[in-house]
């Protein structure tokens, strides 16, 4: 979708894939060639690649590259700016709607419940008689 749209494409590599730990791996060997396939694709088609060997050195290559990119591909995020003040108000006009029903619903299953001596009901019953206890 990244490249259709020519939106800018950010990879984080590890150096040497075969040299991490075996659980890491894939040992499938169609998956295997799926995985290098993939890593070639990426290595052909995408311009920013940032290789790491270690854990840390991921989160230092992440650290140092990311606010970098941002600043360079400067874009609107899902949520344009300009609709979220927008989505905001439109949030708090439900959270009132939803208060304001869930007090409706308290007050009528309140009035239900309130009976006064003239009132006049029809409901339904049996009666079963023994005779002789």
């Amino acid at each position: 979708y990244a490249l259709s749209q020519a939106k800018p494409i950010i990879v984080f590599m590890h150096e040497q894939p075969e040299s991490r730990e075996i659980r890491l791996q894939e040992t499938h060997p169609q998956l295997k060639d799926k995985f290098l396939a993939f890593r070639k694709k990426l290595l052909l088609d995408v311009n920013h690649i940032f290789y790491f060997k270690t854990p840390r050195e991921l989160e230092l290559a992440v650290r140092l590259n990311m606010p970098l990119m941002v600043e360079q591909h400067i874009g609107q995020g899902w949520v344009p700016a300009h609709q979220a003040h927008h989505l905001e108000d439109e949030i708090k006009l439900l959270k009132s709607k939803i208060l304001q029903l869930e007090q409706q619903l308290a007050e009528s299953s309140a009035q239900v419940n309130e009976v006064a001596p003239q009132d006049v009901f029809a409901f339904e019953y049996q009666i079963q008689a023994f005779q002789d206890g």
